[in-house]
This record gives C-alpha cells, sequence and structure tokens, in this order.
C-alpha cells in the first residue's frame, strides 16, 4: 500500500482511534501516559545521547546517539524519551512511539527515532505513518467533530482544544484548519524587526482548510512576508498579555478581499487564524 495515499493514512487513522476506543479512552480526560500504559507499556524520561542507554538496545554507532530523541523497545515494554526535549514536544514524541507498537508492520522491531523522525514533514515510511497515528491519538477525529459542531470557528476554540487535549498551540491549530469544512487559514508569525528596528511579524508558516484552498488555489501570503509595525496582525506585538486574542480584519490585494483575522500571542510565536 502506497505509505502517502489517502487511504493509508484513513487506515493509520482508523488505527489510533480503535486504540483509544478498545481502552474507553476516548475521552479528553485520558492523558497519553495513562494511554501507554493501557497498552501495556511503560513510559520513562532518559538521556538518549548517553551512549551507555542506547548500547544496551543495540550496537548502533555513536553517531546515531547522539540523535535519538525518543525510542521504542519492544521486548521490555518501554517508551523512552529524551530528556532534552521540551515539554511541548514529549506528548508527541510519546504517540509517535505509541504509533510504532500499534501499526502491524512496525511491530517487533526496536525504533529509534531522532527530531527529523518526529518532524510532522518527514517523509521516511514508519516515521511518516507513525506521525499519523500520533496526530490521530492525540486530536481524534470523533472529538474533533464534537468541537466542531459545539464551538464557533475562532481562536478561543483552538485555545480550547490546545488545553482539553493537552497538545502545543501549534500542531492543534494546523490540525483545526485542515479538518475544518469552512474557509479557513492559520498563519504562524515570529515577532521580528524592519530595517529601521521597528518590531512587526514574519511568517514562518501556514496551513490552510480544503475549502479554503479549492476556492484560492494556494497560499495568499508570500512565505517569509514582513509585516510592518502599523499593520493590524502586529498589534499583538506590543501585547503584554500573552493569551489574550485580538479581533481584527486585515484586507489582502491578491483577492482584494477583507477576512476576520484572530490573532493570538502564546510567549513564543503569533497565531493568526483568518476566515
Amino acid at each position: 500500500m502506497n505509505t502517502f495515499s489517502e487511504k493509508n493514512k484513513e487506515r493509520i487513522r482508523l488505527l489510533a482511534c480503535e486504540t483509544r476506543s478498545k481502552h474507553h479512552a476516548m475521552d479528553w480526560g485520558v492523558s497519553l501516559e495513562e494511554l501507554i500504559r493501557l497498552e501495556g507499556f511503560s513510559c520513562d524520561e532518559c538521556d538518549l545521547g548517553e551512549k551507555n542507554t542506547i548500547e544496551k538496545i543495540t550496537r548502533s554507532s555513536e553517531r546515531i546517539f547522539k540523535k535519538v530523541k525518543a525510542a521504542l523497545i519492544t521486548d521490555e515494554k518501554k517508551v523512552l524519551i529524551d530528556t532534552a526535549l521540551f515539554s511541548t514536544q514529549k506528548i508527541f514524541a510519546q504517540a509517535h512511539e505509541l504509533g510504532h507498537h500499534v501499526i502491524p508492520e512496525h511491530r517487533e522491531v526496536f525504533y529509534l527515532c531522532s527530531e527529523t523522525d518526529l518532524n510532522p514533514i518527514t517523509r521516511m515510511k514508519a516515521e511518516f505513518e507513525a506521525n499519523i497515528f500520533a496526530e490521530e491519538t492525540l486530536l481524534p477525529t470523533p472529538l474533533m467533530k464534537i468541537i466542531y459542531d459545539t464551538y464557533p470557528l475562532s481562536m478561543e476554540t483552538i485555545l480550547l482544544l490546545a488545553e482539553l487535549s493537552d497538545v502545543p498551540i501549534l500542531r492543534v491549530a494546523v490540525r483545526y484548519v485542515e479538518s475544518s469544512d469552512k474557509q479557513c487559514a492559520i498563519l504562524i508569525l515570529s515577532i521580528d524587526i524592519d530595517g529601521d528596528g521597528n518590531p512587526g511579524l514574519r511568517l514562518k508558516g501556514q496551513a490552510w482548510s480544503a475549502s479554503w484552498e479549492e476556492r484560492y488555489k494556494k497560499e495568499l501570503i508570500a512565505d517569509f512576508q514582513f509585516f510592518p509595525p502599523n499593520h493590524n496582525l502586529s498589534r499583538v506585538v506590543t501585547c503584554e498579555d500573552v493569551g489574550a486574542v485580538f479581533r481584527d480584519t486585515i484586507r489582502l490585494e491578491e483577492v482584494d478581499r477583507i477576512f476576520q483575522a484572530h490573532t493570538v500571542f502564546n510567549g513564543y510565536n503569533v497565531f493568526a487564524l483568518l476566515f
């Protein structure tokens, strides 16, 4: 089966939902570590860059040790997460390793996963499938449907979803818009300065729903575009209230249309929901 086909991705998503369902864990209150325990595995943090840690598992070269950030030890039924990972990365790494255990063709093999493997854009077969599993495990479609049916399209809904799922806002926001049946897009921006040293925002990435892409065909904002201090999106740069949602409008000249914009600063990046 083509790893990257929609049919295979749907198969992986179904496996993730079945894993939750069989443990009666289709609920936001069930933690990832609890789900791992229900699957008969323990979950520990350790220094995976330490040679002796991995030497007990494999004879891989020392060059490999320094790159490993998560591991699945099948015979010992352990999920190991590197202590160097940020807290926001650990939950996805745990779900990723659980995927290696649940996906039938991944079983009976130990996995040593680097930051590249855990990156959502990886094209390596097994790692891509484990990432699909992780995303669906953390943000399962049945629970997402309830969110869409219950709450309006808004940044507040994205923040609520991040709180319910304990998943970082970046992954929540991207999943929220990509799975939405409404026309919407999410912009991920970083604080930057212009040539005169004035603070503004620089576009780091963006994602959109299928209906947004169908109407506009491609992204409307160029990668790495800078939004100057006087732009409506940049107003959050001067706000000290991290987590506050700003509502405004922006005009995109490419389609000569005004969009609603909900923006929030989480202390690291600015997220802008357009619709």
